[in-house]
This record gives C-alpha cells, structure tokens and sequence, in this order.
C-alpha cells in the first residue's frame, strides 16, 4: 500500500495535526493529514485529493520530504502553499497546531516518529540553503 502524508505548517511554524474518530483503526490517536494513493494516481495528486477530501484546503505546492519504506510506502510532502477554510470533513475528533517541541505530548502512530524525524532534517536542510 502507498500512503502520502502531509506537512501543513502555519506562518508560526506550527504544523497541523488531527484527532482520528474513535471508532477507526488507531482511534484516538492524533496524526498528519493524508491517506492511501488510489491505483493510477500521483503522489502529488494523491496529497492535493486527501487534503481537500479531509480538511477542505486546497493544496497549491508542496515539495518531497521524503519516501520511506516499510510495511507500507509513505510519501511525506511539505505542503508550501494551501488556502482555504480548515474544515474537518471526514469524522475527525480535533485538530490542533502544534509546535514541533509540543509533538511528544500527544499519542501519535508509533511510525509517525520517523516521519517528525524526517521533516526535522528537512526543515534544518532548508534552513541552510538558504542566504
């Protein structure tokens, strides 16, 4: 199976996060918007159709993070530029914007871990390329 997640993160340099529904596989947990890439279909394009289908954001550039192998693909995105009205549309609990220090306070996927982890480098790598 291959999945993107997506990196939504606000001009405080919070990123957003939500709360899946109760009765759901990992119910209660707290993750990254996104979701399965269906047969034929893009990443990108995969990443712009979960974000709009869950949160009512239109995604209008994002860049690759990172793709990470294991039981699943996953295909992480920084999400650049999205507009739009924060909806939850889906049957999530809640949303928040969480500092990056904030992540550890709250029950995430075991996975998600390594994809906080890969964002970091991300992030830190941006920041050097920059004059």
């Amino acid at each position: 199976m291959k999945i993107v997640i997506g990196f939504i993160e606000n001009s405080r340099g919070e990123i957003l996060v939500t709360r899946r529904a109760l009765n759901t596989p990992m119910g209660g947990y707290w993750e990254l918007p996104g979701g399965k890439i269906e047969a034929f279909e893009s990443p990108q394009a995969a990443l712009v159709r979960e974000i709009k289908e869950e949160l009512n954001l239109d995604v209008l550039s994002c860049q690759d993070i990172a793709v990470l192998e294991d039981e699943y693909t996953f295909y992480l995105f920084q999400v650049t530029t999205w507009c739009g009205e924060l909806d939850l549309l889906v049957g999530q609990l809640a949303y928040r914007w969480l500092r990056f220090e904030e992540i550890s306070e709250y029950s995430f996927p075991k996975r998600n871990v390594k994809f906080f982890e890969l964002w970091q480098k991300f992030r830190f790598l941006q920041s050097q390329s920059r004059c």
